[in-house]
């Protein structure tokens, strides 16, 4: 979160002293970040779910061993 804010930041209070490359780099930050807090924010409500017993998990053994396809 913090490098979202503050790229952010950077680019509200000072937009016009970036050029556009920079302005480029600074909203690949904020994309990145934010794809990064979204997929560790889902990882942590499907923890909640697991530990509530929303999810029930279904372990089986299963056979890892394929026999070859022969063409």
């Amino acid at each position: 979160m913090t490098r979202i804010i503050g790229a952010s930041t950077a680019l509200i209070e000072n937009n016009s002293g970036f050029s556009e490359e920079e302005k480029l780099d600074f909203n690949k930050v904020t994309l990145e970040e934010a794809q990064r807090t979204s997929e560790l924010t889902n990882k942590i409500l499907d923890m909640a779910r697991l530990s509530s017993g929303e999810i029930i998990l279904h372990q089986e053994w299963k056979s890892i061993r394929h026999d070859p396809v022969i063409c």
